[in-house]
């Protein structure tokens, strides 16, 4: 029954926490109280069991460097441990993207919590209780997630809280702004066994993904960039706006169709800009976009990957991406979106300056003449 009730919980929260339902959220916020930080490294010490280790195939980083880096961080923190065993929750052989989920849940139901289902009727605390189960029965005692926020992870991390499993969380960049919140919720009291890894040193995160950062023994924040090797931008600070590359970063959205939306509709008001002044630009879009949105660009357009500018005399543009994030914290001029700097959280939001931030509107011939900042974030950390 305890765990009945630990999970109802648990399922609403994320439910309302993907939903970004604050209203609900509101009357929880401070009640967030940190442990020892030495605990979590106490504890996990104490372990004598084997790894579980959560990625999503499709994506980045590759399953080698994963494994790289979790043979490091074992290295790094966690001591001798057992088997480690690595769950892809991605889709290499479907076309849905919950295929792969649903495979896996009917075979963890089979095995464990078959006679759950038939007795409450419920197929989420069913697969739920199937996930802990084969959690506690293969002796994880450490739990790693290099994706997140998808059912299938979340019920595992809900497993993990209850069944006091210390686990580690790498973050996918700007996505965690919107979860702070959940995190604090779903933390509160347990800080004891988790401990998130993120991106950059600097990039900005919710107050418990900084308080509970990863760290080395001797207390340097521990970071793992799970997109590209970033190079520092070369000092180019006035050399005119015009003369620089205009890199525009595509973003996606959760709901709805990128190429029908505001965004989209900027990212082509940027192009046609740098056209109509003789500027070289290149339209970068979001990998889950590629190749969709060709016939939609202007006549012309070059195409490529944002990391293939790093290093070169560039400027990047873009709504709410990690890359720009990124690209900003490694020194390059960056131009956000009024439209996107009103979706950030607001970490995000406080790392912007004003001059950075453009409308539409802007797009005229005086934009050309607009300052631009070249400053590097180098704060030091201990890079997987």
């Amino acid at each position: 029954m305890k765990s009945r009730i630990f999970f109802e919980q648990l399922k609403n929260i994320h439910r309302d926490a993907i939903t970004l339902n604050d209203a609900l959220l509101e009357s929880k916020e401070d009640q967030i109280s940190f442990c020892d930080l030495d605990a979590f490294y106490k504890d996990i010490r104490r372990k004598d069991g084997n790894v579980l280790v959560y990625y999503y195939g499709s994506r980045a980083p590759t399953l080698e460097r994963i494994k790289s880096v979790v043979s490091k961080v074992i290295k790094l923190r966690l001591g001798k441990l057992g088997l480690v065993k690595f769950l892809n929750i991605g889709r290499p052989f479907a076309k849905t993207p919950y295929s792969l989920f649903l495979l896996f849940s009917i075979y963890l139901l089979l095995r464990y919590s078959l006679s759950v289902l038939v007795f409450t009727r419920d197929v989420d605390y069913a697969i739920y209780d199937s996930i802990k189960k084969y959690i506690k029965n293969n002796n994880f005692q450490v739990l790693i997630f290099f994706t997140e926020n998808s059912r299938l992870v979340e019920y595992a991390r809900f497993a993990a809280i209850e069944l006091n499993i210390p686990h580690i969380v790498f973050l996918h960049g700007i996505t965690s702004s919107y979860f702070g919140r959940y995190y604090d919720l779903i933390y509160s009291g347990r800080t004891d066994i988790v401990r998130f890894v993120n991106m950059h040193a600097e990039m900005p995160q919710p107050k418990i993904c900084e308080y509970l950062g990863l760290t080395t023994k001797r207390d340097e924040v521990v970071v793992f960039n799970n997109d590209v090797d970033f190079e520092a931008a070369r000092d180019f600070e006035g050399t005119p706006l015009k003369s620089l590359t205009w890199v525009v970063i595509g973003s996606d959205i959760a709901i709805g169709d990128y190429a029908a939306s505001a965004l989209f509709a900027l990212d082509l008001s940027l192009i046609e800009f740098s056209a109509s002044h003789n500027i070289k630009c290149v339209y970068c879009p979001h990998p889950r976009l590629n190749g969709k949105l060709n016939g939609l660009l202007p006549i012309g357009t070059d195409i490529g990957r944002f990391s293939d500018f790093l290093g070169t005399n560039s400027c990047f543009f873009g709504h709410q991406s990690t890359a720009l994030v990124n690209v900003k914290l490694y020194g390059y001029p960056v131009f956000i979106s009024s439209t996107g700097y009103e979706m950030l959280g607001e970490e995000l939001k406080a790392f912007w300056d004003i001059s950075e931030i453009f409308d539409v509107s802007d797009l005229q011939i005086s934009f050309l003449k607009r300052p631009y900042n070249q400053q590097l974030y180098n704060k030091s950390a201990c890079i997987l």
